[in-house]
């Protein structure tokens, strides 16, 4: 635990700091602590995400027991945000060190309860002959849902001391659960964008222009956080990605990058993005080893890590595009392979099952990786660290898949068509799959509010929790409030 040293009149919702201490040692303070951090362990961050699939595996578990006809539908809002976003809270905070002991426990309820479904269900009308896979397919929108919902929570909670070092931002190497943001929204953004759905003859200059609109939205929006930034004087770790550059510069440069590249690549080629991907990282990875570049994004152009001119200032936002660039490629393949027509359910589960061998040749090319190239390094976004955001979201899509497949076989087990379907994902997850830009604008507004008027390292992790809880839940209710009035946010 890191503590940070300030007066005692701080009280344990960190209020009364201002007082005592200048703007200037208030920031100063908030950047030691979250600076200078080694991380922690592969499978701690993946056994902490597990917990997001299991928690849906509860919430269709209990509503397959208990049927939508008898649902409690005045707290549904509420019962869906306790089982849904709540243990994803709870083992990013206080119940950090149990994050195993929940996912075992949450999937050993549900699957004694899917075991009392079945109990009562007529198994003999099991076939997959009956299992039709929806047009929208769920598993893609949780996914991509709680990418959206653990980076909402991580941006507030690693300001505060229940939120645990070892989950924030790695200082140059190693892993951590907020290591995997910029990662995995640029592979949730990848597997459903044009580049995936369409067909491949995709034009240069038509795709150019058709993905303007996205990046110039996110260019504005990188200019209106950098001016906020700079203009409060809020605190930032610049090793991040530079002095100016932020994370919208780098998803608009990933897609304007791919809008030039995808449209290049011959359509004849066998998984073409891919290819493109994986070359492109090895190259920079080359450039990194042995070409010095590595010690001028550590060090700078002068060796005394100087930060002279725009671009030595923004060395690691500017460099780090390229794997991210590859992220995205991979994940456009993957997108591919996904949009590929299916008519039965055993396609799908063969699909299902080819997802896991490449996730587990992932994991092998991740494991040679760093013993024979380099550690995994999100400040550089190296190879490792491609092949590392590859692997752990693939997991994740196979995990979410398999739910979706389990509940299609305990729904076709019903006699007569339910009115919602066990395949749901709840209202909140799919109104955060209708506004994700709006759900993580809000948590960035509502985070730089809750910065300004607390001192949040001096918070006790009781406050702690509760603020976390209640920002949340404000975030949940303003998706569902958009959603409920026909508003529509997609860029």
């Amino acid at each position: 635990m890191v503590h940070v040293e300030v007066k005692t009149t701080i009280d344990s919702w960190g209020i009364q700091c201002a007082c005592v201490v200048t703007m200037n040692q208030w920031r100063v303070a908030r950047e030691q602590f979250v600076s200078n951090l080694n991380g922690t362990s592969l499978f701690e961050v993946s056994t902490v995400v597990s917990v997001a699939p299991s928690s849906l595996f509860l919430y269709r578990s209990i509503l397959a027991v208990v049927g939508p006809s008898r649902s409690l539908s005045r707290w549904r809002y509420l019962i869906e945000f306790v089982i849904i976003v709540l243990p994803l809270l709870s083992v990013m905070t206080f119940a950090a060190d149990f994050s195993v002991h929940v996912t075992v426990i949450v999937t050993l309820v549900s699957t004694l309860l899917l075991g009392f479904t079945f109990c009562h269900k007529d198994v003999q009308n099991l076939s997959c002959a009956r299992m039709h896979f929806p047009e929208k397919y769920p598993f893609v929108s949780g996914y991509r849902a709680y990418i959206n919902i653990a980076t909402a929570i991580a941006i507030l909670a690693v300001d505060f001391n229940i939120f645990p070092r070892r989950f924030a931002k790695t200082e140059t190497y190693g892993v951590s659960v907020m290591d995997v943001g910029v990662g995995a929204y640029v592979f949730a953004n990848g597997i459903i964008s044009a580049e995936a759905r369409r067909p491949l003859n995709l034009h240069v200059v038509n795709h150019v222009v058709q993905t303007s609109w996205a990046c110039l939205v996110m260019v504005a929006l990188g200019f209106v956080r950098l001016i906020l930034l700079k203009g409060t004087d809020y605190h930032e770790h610049v090793t991040e990605y530079g002095v100016h550059w932020n994370f919208f510069f780098t998803l608009a440069a990933v897609k304007f990058i791919s809008s030039i590249v995808i449209p290049l690549i011959p359509n004849a080629m066998p998984l073409a993005a891919a290819l493109a991907g994986f070359v492109a990282v090895v190259a920079y990875q080359y450039a990194l080893s042995v070409g010095g570049l590595k010690d001028y994004v550590m060090y700078g152009p002068h060796g005394d890590g100087s930060r002279s001119n725009v671009i030595h200032a923004n060395r690691e936002g500017l460099l780090s595009c390229v794997g991210y660039l590859a992220i995205y490629l991979f994940s456009v393949e993957l997108g591919r392979f996904l949009f590929r027509k299916r008519e039965s359910v055993q396609q799908w589960i063969r699909f299902c099952l080819s997802l896991v061998v490449f996730d587990v040749l992932c994991w092998f090319a991740l494991s040679l990786a760093i013993h024979h190239v380099d550690q995994i390094s999100r400040r550089m976004a190296n190879l490792t660290y491609v092949l590392w955001q590859v692997a752990y979201n693939t997991f994740l899509v196979i995990l979410f898949l398999s739910l979706d497949l389990v509940f299609l076989a305990v729904e076709s087990c019903n006699k007569k068509k339910q009115p919602t379907s066990l395949l749901s994902c709840g209202e909140i997850i799919q109104a955060i799959g209708h506004h994700q830009l709006i759900y993580f604008l809000s948590a960035n507004v509502l985070t730089g509010i809750v910065n300004l008027l607390i001192f949040t390292p001096a918070v006790s992790p009781l406050v702690a929790y509760v603020v976390l809880s209640g920002y949340v839940f404000m975030l949940s209710m303003l998706v569902l409030f958009l959603t409920h009035s026909g508003v529509k946010t997609k860029f």
